[in-house]
């Protein structure tokens, strides 16, 4: 028998049957323990992003005479070619992200709404677009979360989000030029004033 911590609590352990034992367990005890075996492989996905990032930060890689992280990942941690880049690309990713927003995604790692094939995705389609902000990102997340594998790319095509983000920049400026405007009338009024002005008059030039 082998143990395993399960998410929902760091501190219990969950114990993994042999194959032979897995048939003996009844159909529903078998779907839960499952699910509890994917939880706790979601919340390792996010423990190797941010061990990954601090081996990154380090060079450790170098040290160990890989010329780059992801040979490092691919020869001693022994993951595929693909595995290897999705979680790179995840990592530096999120890296520079400031602390809340880097617990929220990784938080949403754990639950599912989010994988690394999301994160992945997500960090090749910025190379097509202009610089963003960390809350623009923020915002490609949240339009990629819980999607299929089939339909992400589909959310983050380059025509599709530059118009979300051209309309969304257009909102803004329009609220900024309507407050701008509020803002000029109003100092436009008050320029009118004199110091002859009773308070009556000046209340009814508003």
């Amino acid at each position: 028998m082998k143990s395993m911590n399960c998410q929902d609590n760091p501190n219990q352990i969950l114990t993994v049957p042999e194959t032979s034992n897995l048939q003996k367990l009844h159909s529903d005890d078998l779907l839960s323990y499952t699910q509890k075996l994917a939880a706790s492989e979601r919340k390792i996905y996010a423990a190797v992003i941010e061990a990954l990032e601090e081996i990154e930060r380090r060079k450790l890689y170098l040290a160990k005479g890989y010329s780059s992280l992801f040979l490092f990942c691919t020869e001693v941690l022994k993951y595929s070619a693909g595995a290897a880049q999705r979680r790179i690309e995840s990592m530096r990713l999120i890296k520079n992200f400031p602390r809340a927003q880097k617990t929220e995604v990784k938080s949403k790692l754990q639950k599912g709404s989010l994988s690394l094939s999301h994160l992945s995705q997500v960090s090749k389609a910025l190379r097509s677009l202009p610089p963003q902000s960390c809350h623009e990102k923020m915002q490609l997340l949240s339009r990629v979360e819980n999607t299929t594998q089939r339909d992400c790319p589909q959310t983050l095509d380059l025509g599709v989000v530059m118009k979300v983000q051209m309309r969304e920049g257009k909102e803004r400026a329009s609220q900024c030029g309507y407050d701008a405007t509020r803002e000029a009338q109003r100092r436009s009024r008050q320029s009118r004033w004199t110091f002859s002005d009773t308070p009556m008059k000046r209340l009814r030039s508003f």
